[in-house]
């Protein structure tokens, strides 16, 4: 029996991508996660039925919007990455000498510690020791976000 995984784009589009094995699926608090091993793409990720990365695309978006703003401003030292909770944007960041802290806040520990075990290659940007800590957090809008900083 074959297993296929369907992301639906519109009523008239969708992608299937052949699935070998589900290695992981789990609700967190805040989305349904769920890890893949692909024929073509070898492991992916999808949450809440959208893929987000694969091992073999994840470092375009890694790579592009790291490098891309490191060349603008190429002496940065102080970081903040906003839902960078799979590690990649850590990763290519580390690479730069001038960065000293990279703080990282994401809301949902599951897709960390999902990211960490199935995709270790990618986290291991998470474990650099100018990443001191996870801020996880959550609000429910700006404006509460805001107010909570004053």
């Amino acid at each position: 029996m074959q297993m296929w995984f369907s992301q639906y784009h519109t009523v008239n589009v969708k992608l299937d991508v052949r699935i070998q094995e589900q290695l992981f699926s789990g609700q967190s608090d805040y989305q349904k996660i769920d890890v893949f091993k692909s024929y073509e793409f070898g492991k992916m990720v999808a949450l809440d039925g959208e893929i987000v990365f694969s091992d073999t695309d994840e470092f375009i978006y890694d790579e592009m919007v790291t490098h891309v703003p490191m060349a603008v401003h190429p002496n940065a030292k102080r970081i903040l990455i906003i839902g960078g909770g799979d590690g990649g944007v850590a990763k290519e960041l580390i690479k730069y000498p001038s960065v000293e802290h990279i703080d990282v806040v994401e809301t949902d520990k599951m897709f960390v510690d999902v990211c960490r075990r199935f995709f270790p290659e990618v986290a291991c940007g998470l474990e650099d020791d100018r990443i001191p800590c996870f801020m996880m957090m959550v609000c429910d809008s700006y404006a509460e976000s805001m107010m909570n900083m004053i």
